[in-house]
């Protein structure tokens, strides 16, 4: 799991945690204040808390964020290929069938 971010909202207090999700900083606010927590992927977690002497112990546990990525639309067009403006127009057949393209339009 990747490295959570725990902060106080508006303030430099925080740390990251490290492979075993655990976590510790000293906060120099006091009093009420808000506690954010957040990962890649995850949705933000938001607890109050009361910072006095002494130590608070809090666990926490991120739900995965759903994200959906819907319908990916691939359209080739046309291009200047030199100083004279000529254009080329590509069809997505073209792209598959470039050598070493393997249907790769996002590799070199």
């Amino acid at each position: 799991m990747l490295a959570q971010v725990f902060s106080i909202k508006d303030s430099y207090d925080g740390a990251t945690s490290d492979s075993l999700a655990r976590y510790s900083f000293k906060a120099f606010e006091k009093g009420p204040q808000l506690l954010i927590v957040s990962n890649i992927g995850y949705k933000s977690y938001e607890q109050q808390v009361k910072l006095e002497s002494g130590l608070l112990t809090i666990d926490v546990v991120l739900k995965q964020e759903v994200t959906e990525l819907t319908a990916v639309v691939l359209s080739a067009g046309t291009f200047e290929a030199s100083d004279r403006k000529r254009a080329a127009v590509l069809d997505p057949i073209d792209i598959v069938t470039t050598a070493s393209a393997n249907g790769d339009i996002t590799g070199p």
